[in-house]
């Protein structure tokens, strides 16, 4: 069977994709190192937070950001519908603290920047802070609320935009080691691993931080590199501590619709080394703790590690390779949840229909062939 798409990477960026393509009625299949959907987003916390996240300078970065937060809401209510899932969107919005004059600062230049775009947000009192959250420590002195900074539950909706796919009659192969494109007079043709061929007319590699392995194969040195990201998941089903994503400086904050609570992230260049480090966590613990003294009682669910996918710029890399038929879809960052539905819509329009849009261009490979020559 020759397939429309292979997409390798079964991460929220290959499902995303995935079933984009099948809504118009393309064949695909998805391939994926480990077990479908265990990639970076796995471990991610879940936030849509174009402003939290994002430094102003970015601009780039914050305003695909608001389009992609605006896109979420319909597409969230047609895979629900479609699936029976229910993902826990959540639309409380963000809190981000200050605990000392220093983080009060920062705070501080942060709300005028975002106040001279015309962004929804709001300066509080520590007093105010307590009022949205009781539990909070007294420490907090300083808050902006971002009402636009949302979140959804990443695992369920991994599970959900699985179930889809394979509702769809979306192929997959997992725990595929060993795999590489096979590019005959600049075009590639097939995937091969352990003896077996994927034929298919187009390819799209969603493997984020994995992603340089493909990419060097179509003259790309460097296209991302892995920025590890420690996680910590916490039970607050019996105690109930907070309903608003929190953030400080150091640390955040983000409860879960299954009564979890995500604490995170650190930042770490240190390539693929996936352990829990006893300084990193302590160090979140901390923080955490400062921030909201009640996770002392909260037991410990899960020590977790992801590699967000960052390029040279931090921003997306989407779009066609100089290879024909071979296409990437990769870079979030620290945005992959939030990014992969709007990219996913950009990317396939653009392939199906050839349908041209202003991010497309600021995202595409060009610059990465620039950079290399």
């Amino acid at each position: 069977m020759i397939f429309d798409f292979c997409i390798i990477g079964g991460g929220i960026a290959g499902l995303t994709i995935a079933n984009e393509l099948v809504r118009n009625s393309v064949s695909v299949v998805v391939i994926d190192e480990d077990e479908i959907g265990k990639g970076a987003g796995y471990y991610a916390a879940g936030m849509l937070a174009p402003l939290i996240e994002s430094k102003i300078e970015e601009v780039n970065i914050v305003n695909y950001g608001l389009e992609a937060l605006k896109y979420y809401p319909d597409y969230i209510s047609n895979l629900e519908s479609e699936t029976n899932f229910d993902v826990g969107f959540k639309k409380e919005g963000t809190l981000l603290l200050a605990l000392n004059e220093d983080d009060r600062n920062i705070l501080k230049h942060r709300y005028y920047e975002y106040e001279s775009l015309g962004l929804d947000i709001n300066w509080l009192t520590g007093s105010e802070c307590r009022e949205l959250e009781p539990n909070l420590s007294a420490q907090i002195n300083t808050g902006i609320f971002s009402k636009s900074d949302i979140q959804l539950n990443n695992r369920i909706f991994i599970k959900a935009l699985f179930q889809n796919c394979k509702n769809k009659k979306v192929s997959f192969h997992e725990k595929v080691i060993n795999g590489e494109l096979v590019i005959v007079n600049n075009t590639v043709k097939e995937f091969k691993f352990d003896n077996i061929l994927i034929n298919a007319k187009n390819f799209i590699v969603t493997c984020g931080a994995k992603s340089n392995k493909y990419a060097s194969q179509c003259g790309i040195k460097n296209l991302v590199r892995p920025v590890k990201g420690q996680v910590i998941r916490l039970d607050q089903k019996k105690l109930e501590l907070i309903n608003y994503i929190i953030r400080t400086p150091e640390v955040y904050l983000v409860p879960k619709s299954d009564g979890s609570l995500v604490v995170g992230g650190s930042t770490e260049d240190k390539g693929f080394d996936n352990s829990n480090t006893a300084g990193e966590i302590f160090e979140l613990l901390n923080s955490a703790y400062e921030v909201l003294p009640g996770i002392y009682e909260l037991p410990i669910l899960e020590l977790g590690t992801g590699f967000r996918p960052a390029t040279y710029d931090n921003e997306p890399a989407i779009g066609e390779s100089e290879i024909k038929g071979l296409y990437f879809a990769t870079g979030y960052y620290r945005h992959g949840v939030l990014f992969s539905p709007l990219s996913a819509k950009l990317l396939c329009d653009k392939i199906l229909y050839n349908k041209s849009n202003k991010y497309l261009e600021l995202f595409s490979l060009d610059r990465f062939y620039l950079n290399t020559n």
